[in-house]
């Protein structure tokens, strides 16, 4: 997915993993998008040159190979617009529905790491902060392009 909306034009900012500023802005860590044997066929399409990166084996035994992202990754703080939460299922049409507030608090604490274990109140509050400008979705798809296309159309509606 992360693939497809690239080729729309949209920035890079990381590979699942997203740091929350004590402000409630968002910065992606740096990784380069990390892809499976399952996508490649579907990213091919999209960078031809996928097929002359290496092959590495993970330590879970998966073989993937990293994508270095056609421009350079958004660097620094963003506020955020949108949280979306991506269930992708075979069966599934896509499907954008909306979010309360505190659901939205529900899932992403239910996502989120921290090293002590649990949060402290100062990153509570962050994702509170976080939270409180941000508009949150469920996506609900099967095909990438098709979820791809649901976000951007999103995006086209901001104004």
């Amino acid at each position: 997915l992360s693939m497809h909306l690239m080729d729309e034009g949209l920035q890079y900012a990381s590979d699942d993993i997203v740091l929350i500023a004590p402000n409630g802005q968002a910065m992606g860590v740096p990784f380069v998008p990390t892809l499976k044997s399952g996508s490649w066929p579907i990213v091919k399409k999209l960078r031809p040159d996928l097929t002359k990166l290496p092959i590495h084996r993970r330590a879970d035994g998966k073989q993937v190979r990293y994508l270095k992202p056609r421009e350079l990754a958004h660097t620094g703080n963003f506020p955020l617009s949108w949280i979306v939460f991506l269930e992708r299922t075979p069966t599934t049409s896509k499907m954008l529905e909306p979010l309360s507030q505190l659901e939205t608090m529900k899932m992403w604490i239910d996502a989120t790491y921290s090293p002590e274990g649990r949060l402290s109140t100062e990153a509570f509050h962050s994702i509170k902060r976080a939270l409180s400008n941000a508009q949150s979705f469920r996506l609900r798809y099967a095909d990438t392009a098709h979820a791809k296309d649901v976000l951007i159309g999103l995006c086209n509606d901001q104004s």
